[in-house]
């Protein structure tokens, strides 16, 4: 989980991950990192979705698949395999 070996482990922190796993923040954000990830590994097919803990508000979760399709798919519609 570390996007370099030289990390200490006592670095990977949920902040840490936030910043360098996880596609998390604004459709720009998400997007932006999207890139960097197909970038770095040459590129991949498709894209896979997962969440949990929305039980008590699937709202939200409706709400991020919905910006993944109207805001986050257009700005990486050019990334093909």
């Amino acid at each position: 989980m570390k996007h370099r070996p030289d990390v200490p482990d006592d670095e990977v922190t949920v902040e840490y991950c936030a910043e360098h796993n996880w596609l998390i923040g604004s459709p720009e954000t998400v997007a932006k990192k999207l890139q960097r990830v197909y970038d770095d590994v040459g590129g991949f097919g498709q894209l896979l979705v997962f969440g949990f803990d929305y039980v008590e508000n699937p709202t939200a979760w409706h709400n991020s698949l919905r910006l993944i399709q109207e805001q986050v798919k257009p700005r990486v519609a050019h990334l093909v395999p």
